[in-house]
């Protein structure tokens, strides 16, 4: 697909791959990955939750990237709709340092449960939340109860969904690339539902989990990337090394009235 093009053209295996067009070539181009960007995939999909979450450095960022922090946001535009993406409060895995992803349904330690409350107080400060949801995982529900308490939203709580569940645990090194492009259309197909669920004018917050919500936030940006020339530039200098997701870290997409995405904060 073209959203899956533009996707691979965050992390190019060569320039010209971005100018092929034909579905054919954009599936040869998605399967064709270096070994760099296959390391790339694996990391995403394979890491422990031992890398440290790290925010952006706001003020280092190119200004024409237009992110900033979630207590900064204006209200959502009478013709755009807010998908607040959040990830979980700390398990004692994160504690740890363990992976845990679909193989462990942990609960949300002390830890998170305050994380989560905080981070449904911080919520409740910002534009009223038409829908609440989470992937099917304790610790994300627990997340979004929390959420849900601290401000009621008129459609109040979803149905746990499987398209906000945590990526794939085990997958065979000869199966990483296939699982990645998996994961990458299914990040995709997320965002298009959750924007679907909301009406012009309004927000709804989700919960999910870092290494997923990572690959939502480069589908976003590979998204946005269509509509304005230069982004992907901006998006690799704010981001060199990539990017991670503390506990409870929210980040914002934007979806204006013509269904053009716009990251307005990262792990804020």
């Amino acid at each position: 697909s073209r959203s899956a093009h533009a996707l691979l053209c965050l992390f190019p295996a060569s320039s010209h791959q971005c100018g092929e067009t034909t579905e054919e070539k954009e599936s040869t181009a998605v399967m064709r990955l270096e070994p760099r960007i296959e390391r790339r995939a694996a990391a995403t999909l394979l890491a422990a939750a031992s890398v440290a979450p790290t925010h952006l450095a706001y003020a280092d960022a190119p200004a024409t990237l237009r992110i900033t922090r979630y207590s900064h946001l204006e209200t959502v535009p009478a013709t755009s709709k807010r998908l607040i993406l959040c990830r979980h409060g700390e398990t004692l895995f994160n504690k740890l340092h363990l992976p845990q992803g679909r193989l462990f349904d942990a609960a949300l330690d002390g830890a998170g449960q305050a994380q989560a409350e905080k981070l449904g107080a911080v919520l409740a400060q910002g534009p009223p939340l038409s829908v609440v949801g989470s992937s099917p995982r304790l610790r994300a529900m627990q997340t979004a109860d929390a959420i849900a308490r601290a401000r009621q939203p008129a459609r109040l709580r979803e149905a746990p969904r499987d398209d906000l569940d945590e990526v794939e645990d085990l997958v065979v090194p000869t199966e990483v690339r296939k699982a990645y492009v998996a994961t990458r259309l299914r990040a995709f197909g997320a965002l298009v539902q959750l924007q679907r669920a909301l009406r012009p004018g309004e927000a709804g917050a989700w919960v999910t989990h870092s290494r997923f919500l990572r690959v939502v936030l480069a589908a976003a940006a590979a998204e946005e990337a269509k509509a304005r020339p230069g982004f992907l530039d901006e998006w690799k200098r704010a981001f060199p090394a990539g990017f991670a997701i503390s506990n409870a870290g929210i980040s914002c997409v934007d979806v204006s009235e013509r269904g053009v995405f716009s990251l307005r904060c990262v792990n804020a």
